[in-house]
């Protein structure tokens, strides 16, 4: 009898762990900034927090962040609805937040908006979406 129950103890086991990583979507992967994980809310922020932060990475390991896109609204909420034509957007080509997105941070004021969006991919090499983190310039 006992003989039996190891083998089914360990299909059981790997059954229920194949079955937790076919389980993630999309939703389950979240942008990361220097190992911190931020809400999906809007993020408040200062300029000067803003440019310290360094690296982009993803909450899975096997994620791999190929680039980057920064994108900056520089239309104040209460403005949105007769302008439409105000963002501005900086590309770095690795996961490290740029020169060329920093001075376009350097130039943001108090209750605009900062969005970093990320293109990445997984082991297989297949294109993965993450959602992206919004900050709001305190």
């Amino acid at each position: 009898m006992k003989l039996l129950f190891i083998p089914l103890l360990f299909s059981c086991l790997f059954f229920g762990l194949t079955t937790r990583g076919q389980s993630l979507t999309e939703k389950d992967f979240r942008l990361m900034i220097d190992g911190k994980l931020y809400s999906d809310s809007i993020n408040s922020i200062s300029v000067s927090e803003l440019l310290k932060l360094k690296e982009v990475t993803a909450n899975f390991s096997w994620i791999v962040v190929k680039s980057i896109t920064v994108y900056c609204d520089f239309v104040k909420p209460e403005d949105r609805d007769h302008v439409y034509d105000g963002v501005e957007v900086r590309r770095c080509h690795n996961n490290i937040i740029c020169k060329e997105a920093k001075d376009l941070i350097k130039t943001m004021t108090s209750g605009l908006h900062v969005g970093i969006v990320a293109e990445a991919i997984n082991k297989q090499g297949k294109t993965v979406h993450i959602k992206d983190i919004v900050y709001r310039i305190k």
